[in-house]
């Protein structure tokens, strides 16, 4: 005798609630780090190129023409385009008075809603693009260069940190890349 699924649907999982807040230091810290590794993809094929433009039209092998002038230059460029980074991480932060307020993130294994004082979005975890778990934080891709940064200080416990793990590898569509840590 076959054993027949009930008509009705499986119960939904229950939603993880977390309550986020982000202070200066954290948040402008989390922007700066992930631009900074954004601007190593610019900086190194510059350094790459102008050694070998330098190679190509030197006349001798001369390793402070060739390696050293172009490290300086894209170590200046790094350099400027990090503190640009910094400062507007931090601008951002003063300026977006949302960011200053306690949100509420709702996640369930199909959608995820955040809200707090005179803003609030629900969104399907099948339209993010990826999700990449640090140490500290989960950073949830919207496209290719935005990011929401969900603190993993908000989780309270063991297993709803297990239970955020596996509704966003549930919820996020086969293309989307899913980075997360097993520990």
């Amino acid at each position: 005798m076959s054993e027949t699924p009930p008509p009705w649907p499986a119960p939904e999982p229950p939603p993880v609630t977390l309550h986020i807040e982000l202070n200066e230091a954290y948040f402008t810290g989390v922007t700066t780090r992930l631009q900074m590794r954004a601007y190593l993809t610019w900086v190194l094929p510059v350094f790459f190129g102008l050694v070998m433009i330098k190679a190509i039209s030197a006349d001798g092998w001369d390793p402070f023409e060739v390696l050293v002038i172009p490290a300086l230059v894209a170590a200046v460029i790094y350099a400027t385009l990090v503190w640009t980074g910094h400062s507007t991480s931090k601008r951002m932060y003063r300026t977006t008075k949302a960011l200053h307020q306690p949100m509420k993130l709702v996640l369930t294994p199909h959608l995820y809603d955040i809200s707090g004082p005179g803003h609030s979005m629900t969104e399907s975890l099948s339209m993010l693009h990826a999700v990449v778990e640090t140490k500290s934080e989960f950073l949830v891709y919207v496209n290719v260069g935005h990011c929401l940064i969900w603190p993993k200080a908000s989780i309270t416990d063991r297993p709803t940190l297990e239970r955020v793990r596996e509704y966003l590898r549930q919820g996020l569509p086969g293309t989307a890349k899913v980075k997360l840590r097993k520990d």
